[in-house]
């Protein structure tokens, strides 16, 4: 198993964010593009005590749709599963920019 890095994720460029999500929509046309959270959402789970970062589980909710769920993370890597989540995020193309560079 490898091990958790808690400092996982990097800053990449605008033209490597264009490729790669021009690169999903194209594959998954049809499907919801992105998830909104708002800030508070974010600072919930990620300004838990133990918190180190956030986990994104893809879900479906009740409806069928798709989802995502943020879950609290430790140092060690484990989900702060006795925490708070996220979830009920706004979903694109609903709540989307058209005039972003990604729509």
């Amino acid at each position: 198993m490898a091990t958790f890095d808690p400092n996982a994720g990097k800053e990449i460029l605008l033209e490597e964010a264009k490729t790669m999500i021009k690169k999903y929509q194209t594959n998954n046309d049809g499907e919801v593009k992105a998830h909104y959270f708002s800030r508070a959402s974010v600072n919930l789970v990620l300004l838990q005590p133990d918190a180190v970062g956030i986990r994104i589980y893809q879900a479906t909710n009740e409806s069928g749709e798709r989802q995502l769920v943020l879950v609290g993370v430790d140092l060690n890597g484990k989900d702060l599963i006795e925490g708070k989540f996220a979830d009920h995020a706004a979903g694109c193309p609903i709540a989307c920019d058209p005039t972003s560079p990604f729509f």
